[in-house]
């Protein structure tokens, strides 16, 4: 059979009408494993002349997933991608980004952070802070409170106030800003929040004793 990417450098244009003439049979041979190239594929779905149907059929087709990062695929196709043939080395820069695109995608890039939102807690990735806001309000998101505790910097103090309270934590972090002395758990997430706290001077100090952290509040309710 001849090499497809021989066939593509030098008659292209004859592949592309290919492709719009009979896209079933087109995908037919593209599949075969002697045959099958994911350059070429790439290439197929950025070309402009094709539709939105068959740049999908296309895309259903795809032996591997596609990276959608500096590429020019239509917004919609975009999201289509991230739907169904997703790049997991995406995830860090569609998930910092998430507010700078399109509803469709941003829907998108939601389920897949909704899906990997394990991975984006232990590798600490940026989150883009409306994203963030969504997924600590959705009753789906597993590991909340630490999701919250690794992002907590980039809350304000009435946003910190509303997530403290929504998510169950104790009550001696707010106690802790009536000028109180409570008591925590030696725990990562307390000693993120607890950090955060501190560098914000809403408390004066934290002191660990007996397996605990004694934290010294102000009265800033």
């Amino acid at each position: 059979m001849p090499n497809i990417v021989a066939i593509m450098k030098k008659y292209e244009e004859v592949v592309y009408a290919f492709v719009k003439r009979d896209m079933n049979t087109f995908i037919d041979v593209f599949g075969q494993e002697d045959c099958y190239n994911q350059s070429v594929l790439i290439k197929l779905i950025a070309n402009e002349n094709l539709t939105e149907k068959e740049k999908k059929g296309l895309i259903d087709t795809s032996k591997e997933n596609i990276s959608i990062l500096n590429s020019s695929y239509p917004k919609d196709i975009k999201a289509y991608i991230v739907q169904h043939k997703f790049k997991e080395s995406d995830l860090p820069e569609l998930i910092s980004s998430y507010a700078n695109v399109n509803t469709k995608l941003q829907q998108a890039i939601y389920d897949r952070a909704l899906e990997n939102i394990n991975i984006i807690i232990e590798n600490e990735y940026v989150v883009d802070k409306a994203l963030l806001v969504r997924l600590l309000l959705d009753e789906q998101t597993e590991n909340k409170k630490l999701l919250f505790a690794v992002n907590v910097e980039m809350m304000t103090f009435n946003e910190l106030l509303v997530f403290i309270k929504k998510l169950d934590f104790p009550i001696e972090f707010i106690n802790v800003l009536k000028g109180k002395r409570p008591k925590f758990e030696v725990n990562k997430i307390n000693k993120l929040i607890l950090d955060t706290y501190l560098d914000r001077n809403y408390i004066n100090r934290i002191h660990e004793e007996d397996g605990e952290y004694r934290v010294y509040g102000k009265r800033i309710l």
